[in-house]
């Protein structure tokens, strides 16, 4: 930090673009300073977060919800490159990869995706025959976090839930027919979900944060985060749809 607000005396007349809230607050005293955060600071990092209005620089932030919860910033929407994939097969075969990519954590929804799994497993005419796909790991994810997720997902039965790890996006996308993101930790942007959008993956996403706004108010497919029975109920309509409208 101190050789970044060094660098910045000597460079008073530039524009610096700040990426989060270190560099940011490093280079507090230079006007000329855009900074980009990328999430809701919570904590300590609200005060950070305020202090840095000071000296009338620019506070990007990557929704509108975003703007809307932090005092002082402009939504400025993230962005994904186009995504090409070959694709799975219109209508889909069976059993439905409902697919899920990122952090295999409670705050991501996949404990609550688990459990929405489950209830259309146990009741196939509902649901038709489905597998759940799994793409991410638990890093950084606290222990007792990961004890909730994986529990959840053991009640799954074990033939239906596909462990595939770390991948690349796009050879994910490739394999599955619907992609859920059910997030339960007021998303600022939703990346994955704009990657789904890119490579016309039809999507599944809850209220959380940003999301419905990235999706926008005419996507038919929205559940109430955390909300186990409604996701089932919206992957379910989802699932018809691929099946009968593909």
């Amino acid at each position: 930090m101190l050789q970044l607000a060094r660098w910045a005396a000597r460079h008073r007349d530039a524009w610096i673009w700040c990426n989060g809230l270190v560099p940011s607050f490093a280079l507090i005293g230079h006007r000329r300073r855009i900074t980009h955060l990328h999430q809701v600071p919570t904590g300590a990092n609200r005060i950070f977060a305020a202090a840095l209005r000071i000296g009338g620089s620019v506070s990007l932030i990557p929704s509108y919800y975003g703007a809307a919860a932090v005092r002082g910033t402009r939504g400025f929407p993230n962005w994904t490159p186009v995504i090409s994939i070959t694709g799975r097969p219109a209508p889909p075969s069976e059993p439905v990869r409902v697919g899920f990519l990122g952090r295999i954590s409670p705050m991501k929804g996949v404990a609550t995706l688990a459990q929405a799994v489950r209830e259309l497993a146990g009741n196939p005419s509902a649901g038709g025959s489905l597998e759940l796909w799994l793409a991410g790991d638990h890093g950084h994810i606290p222990e007792d976090e990961v004890a909730v997720v994986e529990r959840a997902i053991g009640r799954v039965p074990a033939e239906l839930v596909v462990r595939c790890g770390r991948v690349v996006p796009e050879r994910f996308l490739e394999q599955v027919d619907l992609l859920v993101v059910a997030s339960e930790c007021s998303e600022v942007f939703g990346l994955t979900a704009a990657e789904a959008m890119s490579a016309g993956v039809p999507l599944v996403v809850s209220d959380d944060g940003a999301l419905p706004e990235l999706l926008g108010p005419e996507h038919p497919w929205i559940a109430r985060a955390g909300n186990a029975e409604d996701l089932a109920a919206v992957l379910r309509s989802a699932l018809r749809t691929l099946r009968e409208d593909p």
